[in-house]
């Protein structure tokens, strides 16, 4: 459990020039979701923010074995956990703006809400 969270604050960090918070739902031991199904999530952001969205994404493999969808759905039927990640990137503006970044972690066979992790900080503070 401590990893996933290290990695979800990790993830904060990318734009934390400021405030960052992480919210688990209550019974939820994250450390049960081995495995992460990218694309199927929201993900959205000004097309200028895709390199924090990436960013984002690259993490994601240092804590969770990415899987393909055909290969998510076979675990859950297997009863594994799979998560899926719902990422957003806002910006004002490059100089002096805040930025924002809302990331949430959904069980992909009940769709249930596991984890939101969010972070804002003036300017583009990717590190």
């Amino acid at each position: 459990m401590r990893k996933v969270l290290f990695a979800i604050m990790l993830l904060c960090s990318l734009v934390s020039c400021g405030t960052s918070e992480t919210v688990v739902s209550t019974g939820v031991n994250l450390s049960e979701y081995e495995y992460c199904l990218l694309g199927t999530g929201v993900t959205s952001g000004d097309a200028d923010v895709t390199d924090i969205i990436l960013k984002v994404e690259n993490i994601l493999p240092e804590v969770f074995t990415i899987v393909s969808k055909e290969r998510a759905y076979y675990l859950v039927q297997e009863g594994k956990k799979v998560l899926t990640p719902d990422i957003s990137v806002k910006s004002e503006k490059w100089d002096g703006g805040y930025s924002y970044i809302s990331i949430s972690f959904r069980d992909l066979s009940t769709g249930r809400l596991l984890a939101v992790t969010k972070s804002s900080g003036q300017g583009m503070c990717t590190k």
